[in-house]
């Protein structure tokens, strides 16, 4: 059923998953989730996106490149921290496996 409806519950506890429907054409969405056959259980039924094309054209993607200044810059210097600090791991594991333990260690 719709998640708006009176009808039944707004849940699903049985195994499940989600996806979500985008009509692009027509700038609407649902949100739906299936039961473990595939079947619909939930929905919220097709819901209007009130944003101008102007705005959606607006929004950067996922790979825009924005972030690459700041890798460039900073990129090496977070690179050099984080070996420097695997290596300080590994050496401090090496230096407490070889240590020979002591006869205070050993009657604890």
């Amino acid at each position: 059923g719709k998640l708006n409806d009176d009808d039944g519950p707004s849940y699903f506890t049985k195994l499940n998953f989600g996806s979500i429907d985008i009509d692009w054409s027509s700038r609407t969405f649902a949100v739906n989730i299936h039961d473990d056959d595939g079947d619909i259980v939930l929905s919220t039924g097709s819901l209007g996106v009130d944003i101008s094309a102007g705005y959606m054209n607006s929004i950067p993607g996922c790979i825009d490149g924005h972030f690459l200044p700041f890798l460039q810059k900073f990129g090496p210097w977070i690179f050099v921290f984080l070996a420097a600090n695997i290596l300080t791991l590994v050496l401090r594991s090496r230096h407490f496996r070889s240590r020979p333990r002591s006869k205070k260690d050993k009657q604890v």
